[in-house]
């Protein structure tokens, strides 16, 4: 960070934006376990670019993340290998489909054009979170 901002290693700006950095990260290892935090903090954005204007795409978004805090059970009842094994793949498969869907069948600059492709992103987003 000192190169990139031309100023010494122990300069003013360099230790307050590390600081906010370790906060950042502090306050991230105790909730990030999927990837799927990203829709709750930019799933509203995520959805308004999708071209669905619905404020309810959160709360489906967290009754869907409430409805599989039982999978733990399926973790202890299974394993944890297997059960990380076929989660990592099942997340893998719905962020390629959200990723694929939103890049090659939204249609960015008219949105009501291909209102299908937007609410297929928000199943994969939920279908992720599971």
């Amino acid at each position: 960070m000192s190169k990139l901002y031309g100023v010494p290693q122990n300069h003013r700006v360099i230790l307050e934006e590390l600081g906010e950095i370790e906060d950042q990260l502090e306050a991230e290892t105790s909730q990030q376990l999927t990837g799927s935090n990203y829709f709750f903090y930019y799933g509203t954005v995520v959805f308004n670019g999708a071209g669905i204007k619905n404020t309810y795409t959160q709360m489906i978004l967290g009754v869907v993340n409430f409805g599989t805090t039982f999978g733990l059970y399926v973790t202890e009842h299974f394993g944890r290998r297997k059960s990380l094994i076929t989660w990592g793949i099942w997340i893998f498969v719905c962020f390629m489909v959200f990723a694929s869907v939103g890049h090659f069948s939204l249609n960015v600059h008219d949105f009501p054009q291909k209102p299908g492709a937007g609410k297929a992103m928000v199943v994969f987003a939920c279908l992720l979170i599971t």
